[in-house]
């Protein structure tokens, strides 16, 4: 028999507490509001390189061609996000 929603409802955030992954409301916004805060504040210097590379031409975009531009970019972001991926 499964259990009901009123159920599951709880053992859920239970379990989750158990493993210790937890995570209240505006913690689950955090990365979204870091990665934002990223691209616009912290790596703005090499956010508007990279699009300026691909505006320069973005009729005949190929692969890598911007790729130092977006490597520069990527570090910055990894490093305030504080996060590789």
């Amino acid at each position: 028999m499964l259990p009901s929603s009123d159920e599951f409802a709880f053992r859920v955030p239970e379990r989750l507490a158990q493993a210790g992954k937890i995570m209240t409301a505006s913690q689950s916004t955090t990365p979204l509001k870091r990665l934002a805060a990223a691209c616009t504040t912290s790596c703005a210097v090499q956010a508007k390189e990279y699009g300026q590379c691909i505006l320069a031409s973005y009729t005949d975009v190929k692969r890598d061609m911007c790729a130092p531009e977006f490597a520069k970019f990527k570090n910055c972001v990894q490093t305030v996000m504080k996060r590789k991926w």
